[in-house]
């Protein structure tokens, strides 16, 4: 019964997200995949040596391992339920984060908002999202071939051409940790905690953080 109900939500949900999302994301990136410098030093000793430029790598396995780290520095009272993948993992990650499948680009770029110009980019991918309402939490992890500043850049723009209902989510925050860039938007007292769980990742800092401003024309709030 767990599993079925799983499956039932995560239907739910992303009919939901389909519908308060009125619009696909305009892909307003004018991204010109210009690397930041990550070349490593050589004969290199130590990983203590690293510089200022894009870091080669990271302490975590995969995305869904950069989001369970996030989701374990929940404290529990703050917790609330999500469901983590794409709908057809779902049932397998009710309650914590699960892996996204890279063919299922349609459902990709309506749920975590990413355009047609940055999927080259994308090696992998994980995501955590409310499972009463996307608009209030939804959170991804993606694994970056490229330029971490300006995949988020593109993200970001993502976000911010979207048309919503079913209530305006009101913040988006990206984090980088090695080559994984946090994406996240929602309600702004949800995203205050968000934003404590990221930064706790072994190497994150914040890429960017802000309003979300309606540049696609704004949004219908519905009560929810």
């Amino acid at each position: 019964m767990k599993r079925i109900t799983a499956i039932i939500l995560a239907a739910l949900a992303t009919l939901t997200l389909s519908a308060c999302s009125n619009d696909e994301p305009k892909d307003n990136s004018n991204n010109s995949n210009n690397s930041v410098n990550s070349t490593p030093t050589e004969n290199s000793s130590s990983s203590e040596e690293q510089t200022n430029s894009e870091p080669a790598g990271s302490a975590y396995a995969d995305p869904a391992a950069v989001l369970e780290a996030v989701w374990g520095a929940y404290p529990e009272g703050d917790k609330f339920p999500i469901m983590g993948g794409s709908t057809d993992v779902a049932m397998d990650y009710d309650g914590k984060p699960g892996p996204f499948t890279l063919t299922m680009t349609d459902e990709m770029k309506s749920s975590l908002k990413v355009t047609d110009s940055i999927i080259p980019q994308i090696k992998s991918v994980a995501s955590m999202i409310h499972m009463m309402n996307a608009n209030t939490f939804t959170c991804a992890a993606f694994e970056v071939d490229g330029d971490i500043n300006a995949f988020s850049t593109a993200l970001v723009d993502s976000v911010n051409s979207t048309h919503w209902m079913c209530g305006i989510p009101e913040t988006v925050i990206t984090v980088k940790t090695g080559n994984y860039l946090i994406m996240a938007f929602g309600n702004g007292e949800v995203m205050e905690k968000f934003k404590t769980a990221a930064t706790a990742a072994d190497g994150a800092s914040i890429v960017h953080e802000g309003p979300i401003s309606l540049g696609g024309g704004g949004g219908i709030a519905l009560p929810v």
